[in-house]
């Protein structure tokens, strides 16, 4: 796992449990979005959607509002003779996990194959004194990162963000 192939898909959470939707037939991402009180857009960024297509039993994941908790994944690299269950001790999370957040049915476990690992940002009350830079280095986050991980929130004293 490099931190340089870190993308991020923002999930909230709420008491630390993810909200997710099974997908129901007939069921639109505008039809869920408007039972949610979410964008088509928000679910499309939360669940890595390429495009709006959805299938029956997939299970897709609801953002909130608001910023506590926030979910990114990191990429990772399959290496040869890995298990799902090897992977999952080596990352410290579930099969489970990587499963519900991995298009199981194209998952061969082959080498050089990646799998979303999703992680949960730390919390950081900005300080008087802080600057964008003194945060950057101290976080080890890219300004692209940092931003993206904040998305609508000001850099002020007083104010948390989600840091790696």
């Amino acid at each position: 796992m490099r931190k340089n192939d870190v993308f991020h898909v923002y999930r909230e959470r709420q008491n630390h449990a993810l909200t997710q939707y099974v997908i129901k037939p007939g069921d639109t991402l505008y039809k869920i979005a408007g039972q949610f009180g979410v964008s088509v857009d928000d679910l499309i960024n939360a669940n890595a959607l390429t495009s709006s297509l959805i299938y029956p039993n997939q299970i897709i994941v609801i953002p909130h509002k608001g910023q506590f908790g926030a979910v990114y994944f990191e990429e990772y690299v399959i290496q040869a003779n890995e298990t799902l269950e090897s992977i999952a001790e080596s990352v410290g999370i579930t099969v489970d996990e990587i499963v519900r957040y991995n298009d199981i049915t194209k998952l061969i476990l082959a080498e050089n194959q990646t799998l979303n690992i999703p992680r949960v940002y730390n919390r950081y009350t900005v300080q008087p004194g802080d600057t964008l830079e003194s945060i950057l280095v101290n976080t080890n986050m890219s300004a692209m990162e940092l931003l993206a991980a904040n998305k609508d929130i000001w850099l002020a004293p007083g104010v948390t963000i989600n840091i790696f």
